[in-house]
């Protein structure tokens, strides 16, 4: 496990930490976050055109499915790939300050969720307006999701952030692993297109249920399945008992590879 504790003793210098990092990333930027809005906006038009004009998925509304869901995979894919260089590029300041090096790493992942929350709070307005004409009860689920994705973010991009300072090689095989992943995370599909005898092997990837719960709250505006729940804060729980665990095991590595 993590030592929260220690961590919140730093708690001034993380906040610090996600100041910089959310400064220095729209420096000198004319239209600032707003990128971080257009660029997956772009994404989500070209899938629409893909699936909906070429492969000919028939859904009502494909269009807020594919934005239901889409936001949350990037924030997902980014954080994670963040977490193989986020060590490396803090080194210098790593090794002339004290401090416990999770520190970076929660930093990297709030920076994230923070303009994730801004960008879901932008979907979320525009399906309520535009998809469902009005606020369903399930929106006040959305905070719960946040948090979920926030652990589930954090326990596994502790295992992959170590991982990457033993080998380099990691940083080459992330990106295939996330492609493959986007394709096995119903992400352009419902769920309910994989045949039932494969259902719980898609759900073994942790961002399955996280992703449907994400679209039963924003595209069909109801409660997500009590199975889906179970099995996001499974994942999340697991995975950050894991990622503390690993990363904890090694972290004393760190200072001398970085």
């Amino acid at each position: 496990m993590l030592d929260w504790r220690e961590i919140w003793k730093y708690r001034y210098f993380l906040q610090n930490l996600v100041a910089r990092d959310l400064k220095v990333k729209y420096k000198r930027s004319v239209l600032g976050f707003l990128w971080t809005f257009i660029n997956p906006l772009l994404m989500v038009t070209i899938l629409v055109m893909v699936f909906r004009l070429v492969v000919k998925i028939q859904m009502e509304s494909y269009w807020a499915f594919i934005l239901s869901g889409y936001f949350a995979w990037n924030t997902i894919s980014t954080t994670v790939y963040a977490a193989t260089y986020t060590l490396q590029e803090h080194g210098p300041m790593a090794r002339n300050v004290a401090f416990p090096k999770e520190i970076v790493l929660l930093s990297a992942v709030m920076t994230r969720l923070i303009e994730f929350s801004l960008e879901i709070t932008l979907v979320t307005a525009a399906l309520l307006i535009m998809h469902h004409g009005g606020v369903p009860a399930a929106t006040v689920l959305l905070p719960v999701l946040l948090v979920a994705q926030f652990v589930l973010s954090v326990g596994i991009a502790l295992p992959v952030s170590i991982l990457s300072v033993l080998f380099s090689d990691v940083q080459h095989a992330l990106p295939v692993i996330l492609t493959g992943l986007f394709y096995f995370t119903p992400i352009f599909y419902p769920v309910s297109f994989v045949p039932e005898g494969w259902r719980n092997l898609w759900y073994l990837n942790p961002f399955a249920p996280l992703l449907t719960s994400y679209q039963a709250v924003l595209y069909h505006g109801t409660w997500p399945a009590r199975g889906d729940l179970i099995a996001l804060g499974a994942h999340a729980v697991f995975w950050l008992l894991v990622g503390g665990a690993v990363f904890r095991s090694r972290r004393e590595v760190i200072s001398e590879l970085v």
